[in-house]
């Protein structure tokens, strides 16, 4: 299984995504946030949620909610979002 994320996120969460949920069997594929279609294009049979913070910390991008979860719901998947 896997989750498309947003590359810009908080320390801890990258380290979970990145070293951690690996090790469960979980990859986590990273794209750039700023194109919500980014979300799409790396999704597949194996994804089981999008994940984005709000307002990434510390970068600050702010996310397209609405066309990430309008794209997530497309799939018939979640999006998950940290505010």
């Amino acid at each position: 299984d896997n989750i498309v994320s947003a590359r810009a996120l908080y320390g801890g969460t990258y380290t979970m995504f990145n070293d951690i949920l690996i090790k469960m069997g979980i990859e986590v594929k990273f794209v750039d946030a700023e194109d919500p279609q980014n979300f799409a294009d790396a999704a597949d049979e194996k994804t089981r949620a999008f994940f984005c913070e709000s307002c990434s910390n510390p970068a600050l991008e702010i996310c397209d909610l609405e066309a990430i979860s309008a794209l997530a719901h497309e799939k018939g998947l979640p999006l998950i979002c940290d505010s």
